[in-house]
């Protein structure tokens, strides 16, 4: 309860001076008053308004309440608590202060040298001011984003929750206390001081003003971002994924522990990521890395015009646009391009090779590398091993004989016609096209969409995939797989196999006048197949060296086409068979040979003697049905 010596004043601005001694109780109410003391013992409500009071004697206790108040404390003891708003305090004068900053963006100027201080600033965003005079106490900011600035050792400055600023600008640096959970906090550190973070503090910064260079920088166990200053320093990252920007000067950076990202700015910087999967800025080719064995996945990126990777660095990316040179070493690398004309050497190891942007040159160099060139015109070599190359529209590839064996896989939908480079083995197309082979044994797999794959000389095996795709075995002795979808097939030169798979497949045979004898087998696989014949198989005998097995016909469903061959070369156009029961020798017969179980050959006659010139061997699905006439078109 307030005494019955209490002096009210106006709503309106009032002025008081208290300059008696004794026990006074003021009650101000509302307006801009003004208050001062010059002695006595003085309590103090200020009401709403912006206030002034003025503590220039005696022992004072002020509740400064609702508006922005300003409060000049020239005299030991006094309380002060600001209330509400956003209230500047100024300490001339005085020990054993308690001063409550409340609710608000509050601010506290020293500007004399006190003791036994005790600061609340309360809720709001609250600066705090040393000017480097010698202040014994705490300080602690509350709730919100505080700053404290140009405090010397003596006082423990408490930020509080909120990302609190602290600025030390003096060697004899106040005590930094801030708890776990309060925020993300930063210290600004006076260039040419040595610093080491506090517990649960998490950045730091050093500024620009200041002198000297090669102060060490510490962190500590937290996940620390520490920032340089245009000289050079030091800085030791300790535990925690932590970011050490150097900037200007000649820097000396370890990251320690965690995955840290070391980035010395200009200058010809020194970085030590330590254990960890570390990040390292390169801006200089005299900038020195040191990474140990077994010190984690690393990361270069380098700005430089040419850079090789250290010993125990596994990774690079140019990050200038400029066009650039990044080299690997002994290990697998991942080397990444830019927008510019990049040239990425792999050397050893198992690298991966991304161009980007740009006209590229990729030379994966020894071991099992992947090259791909993305946008523009690439030249790619992948050297020795069994190399990958992503390849799209206007890129070259180069690989020698006896290299290992390599594969193209086609990334872009823009292709006319993707061919197989020479001494390059297998191809795969991503997202459809045309994929043609060369005279190796190739691969040639398709993708999901509907995709022209051609092989040429060689033993090749071609998957289809999904899609509905056209598969051509050309040369030699082939194995063709349509996987799913309504594929078509055409079998060339050589002993070739073919697979529909599901769906509804076509098969052409065009033999006999190119030369192309051999021993095919298909299997339409499910779905309703047609096989196709263009031309004879060849001039067989009674132990043909040249027919094909059809493997799983289907009865009612598969059928055997005929109508494309000319049943009488005697004869101008194109003539169809005739059906008999047995053949007389006579040109353009055709008749079924029932072999038991399931097993039937169709036989055609169009030289005119008694052997078959058309041999094709058919295995029944199902061996209780019958293979006839209505399963042949003529």
């Amino acid at each position: 309860m307030r005494s019955s010596s209490v002096i009210s004043f106006t709503e309106f601005d009032d002025e008081y001076n208290v300059t008696a001694e004794g026990t006074y109780e003021l009650d101000f109410l509302g307006g801009a008053d003004l208050l001062r003391v010059w002695r006595g013992t003085v309590t103090a409500y200020m009401g709403s308004g912006d206030d002034q009071v003025l503590l220039r004697g005696g022992t004072s206790t002020i509740y400064a309440g609702v508006g922005n108040d300003s409060l000049h404390i020239f005299t030991s003891g006094s309380t002060v608590d600001g209330g509400d708003d956003d209230d500047l305090v100024t300490v001339r004068g005085g020990n054993s202060l308690t001063i409550a900053g409340g609710n608000g963006n509050d601010r506290v100027n020293f500007y004399a040298d006190s003791t036994g201080v005790s600061i609340d600033g309360g809720e709001g965003a609250d600066r705090f001011f040393g000017y480097e005079r010698a202040i014994n106490g705490t300080i602690a900011g509350g709730a919100g984003n505080d700053g404290f600035y140009r405090f010397l050792a003596g006082v423990t400055l408490a930020g509080g929750t909120g990302n609190d600023i602290y600025r030390v600008q003096s060697l004899a640096a106040p005590t930094i206390l801030e708890l776990a959970g309060e925020g993300t906090d930063t210290v600004q550190v006076a260039r040419g001081l040595s610093y080491t973070l506090g517990a649960n503090v998490e950045n730091l910064i050093v500024l620009a003003s200041g002198s000297g260079s090669g102060a060490t920088m510490t962190g500590n166990a937290l996940n620390n971002s520490m920032t340089g200053s245009s000289a050079g320093e030091v800085f030791d990252g300790a535990g925690g994924n932590d970011k050490l920007y150097g900037r200007g000067g000649n820097d000396m950076l370890s990251g320690g522990e965690g995955n840290d990202i070391l980035d010395g700015g200009t200058g010809d910087d020194v970085m030590n990521g330590g254990a960890g999967n570390d990040t390292y800025y390169v801006d200089s080719i005299l900038d020195v890395i040191s990474e140990g064995v077994d010190g984690g996945i690393d990361l270069v990126r380098s700005k430089a015009s040419s850079y090789t990777l250290g010993a125990n660095i596994e990774n690079g990316t140019i990050a200038t646009h400029a066009g650039a040179t990044l080299t690997g070493n002994g290990l697998a690398n991942i080397l990444n391009g830019s927008m510019g004309d990049d040239t990425l050497n792999g050397l050893d190891g198992d690298d991966v090779l991304n161009g980007g942007a740009g006209n590229d040159t990729l030379n994966g160099g020894a071991g099992n590398d992947t090259l791909s060139g993305g946008a523009g015109n690439d030249q790619m070599a992948g050297g020795l091993g069994d190399d990958t190359y992503y390849v799209e529209v206007g890129d070259f590839i180069v690989e020698d004989p006896g290299s290992g064996t390599d594969t193209i896989v086609g990334t872009s939908s823009d292709y006319q016609s993707l061919y197989l480079a020479s001494n390059v083995e297998n191809g795969l197309l991503k997202f459809g096209g045309q994929l043609i082979g060369n005279e190796l044994d190739n691969i040639l797999t398709g993708s999901d969409f509907d995709d022209f794959l051609s092989a040429d000389a060689g033993n090749d095996t071609i998957f289809g995939n999904g899609g509905a795709d056209y598969l051509d075995g050309y040369d030699g002795n082939d194995l063709m797989n349509g996987g799913a979808g309504n594929d078509t097939f055409t079998d060339g030169a050589g002993d070739d196999v073919m697979n529909g798979g599901a769906g509804d497949d076509i098969f052409y045979h065009s033999a006999g006048v190119t030369g192309s004898f051999g021993f095919d087998t298909v299997s339409g696989g499910t779905g309703a197949d047609t096989f196709t014949y263009t031309m004879v198989e060849g001039w067989v005998t009674s132990n043909p060296d040249g027919y094909d097995i059809i493997a799983d016909f289907e009865v009612g469903v598969d059928i055997l086409q005929l109508e494309y061959v000319d049943a009488n070369l005697s004869l101008a156009n194109d003539q169809a068979f005739t059906w008999v029961a047995s053949p007389t020798g006579a040109l353009g017969q055709l008749w079924i040979v029932n072999l038991g179980s399931g097993h039937y050959v169709l036989n055609g006659n169009i030289a005119g003697d008694a052997a078959p010139d058309l041999y094709v061997y058919i295995k029944l699905n199902d061996p209780y049905q019958a293979f006839s006439q209505a399963d042949v078109i003529l």
